[in-house]
């Protein structure tokens, strides 16, 4: 191998090392501070139909965070969604979770209506107040047995 091919070879390698050496401390403190502006909480539902990990937190259609976590409640049945949210975002004590979205829709989302009250939930509180997603072969199903009544009526 000639000596001018290996030191190349030499600089690239070195020009590589660096170049993670800087990107890997970068994105770990780009992550640390971007999960700094947000806050845990959770919700509990009876049903989640079409909400996925990931999808997104939503406040008057703005999205402003993503669930971290569905899970079932072995004791309740019921469904733990867990969600970071935007910390500059005061969601009181009274306010809603639903699900939005889904089937025709689009993707599901967890929709936040927030309520009025002057105590402010914080970090891994729960969101007490719930609505679970409106299923489309429910709404079909009292369509045609509404109609069905008033042809018999």
């Amino acid at each position: 191998m000639n000596p001018k091919s290996q030191r190349f070879e030499v600089l690239l390698g070195a020009v590589v090392l660096t170049v993670v050496a800087l990107f890997v401390p970068a994105a770990y403190f780009y992550q640390y501070r971007y999960d700094q502006s947000f806050v845990a909480m959770q919700a509990d539902f009876d049903s989640v139909e079409g909400l996925t990990k990931g999808a997104a937190v939503k406040v008057n259609g703005v999205s402003v965070g993503e669930v971290t976590g569905i899970s079932l409640v072995p004791e309740t049945f019921s469904v733990k969604v867990t969600f970071k949210i935007d910390k500059t975002i005061p969601v009181a004590q009274d306010s809603m979770a639903t699900i939005s979205g889904g089937v025709l829709l689009g993707s599901a989302y967890l929709n936040l209506i927030l309520g009025n009250e002057s105590k402010v939930l914080g970090p891994g509180d729960i969101i007490s107040v719930t609505q679970p997603p409106v299923s489309l072969e429910s709404l079909l199903q009292k369509f045609l047995f509404s109609t069905n009544d008033a042809k018999e009526g």
